[in-house]
């Protein structure tokens, strides 16, 4: 990543918003555990992806050093109802549904269903050409 970000800050009425989003999923995940439920979020500017395209066997090689994607986050994303030490992973555009495949084949146990949630964020967000077309699903 170079320079600073261009990306508008997310407003507090719009964090306020996107926090009952949140809530409203954790309480999804609570009641119905057979359902894989991803909240995503804006990430806030100057984050980097924490994605990578490297093949999965390459990460268990000793001494092996992963290049990481060099792209800025748009999104931040965690598995509902989050636990208290869990991560959560900042992702540009093209690495966002990579998230969501990957968690989705690691949950297969869980059931048939997938529930991505997000939205709360003002219709100017469109205008950021990174943030296009996120809005509830």
């Amino acid at each position: 990543m170079s320079g600073k970000s261009k990306r508008r800050p997310v407003r507090p009425h719009e964090r306020a918003k996107v926090d009952q989003v949140m809530a409203g999923l954790r309480d999804h995940a609570v009641a119905d555990p057979h359902t894989l439920v991803i909240g995503m979020q804006y990430a806030d500017p100057g984050k980097q992806c924490c994605w990578c395209d490297c093949p999965d066997e390459d990460h268990s090689v000793p001494d092996y050093r992963c290049a990481g994607c060099p792209e800025e986050a748009v999104f931040v994303a965690n598995i509902m109802p989050p636990k208290p030490d869990q991560q959560v992973y900042p992702l540009c555009e093209r690495h966002r549904w990579d998230y969501v495949e990957y968690w989705t084949r690691m949950g297969v146990g869980m059931g048939p269903n997938v529930v991505v949630g997000y939205d709360g964020y003002d219709n100017d967000i469109e205008d950021d050409p990174d943030r296009k077309g996120f809005h509830a699903s």
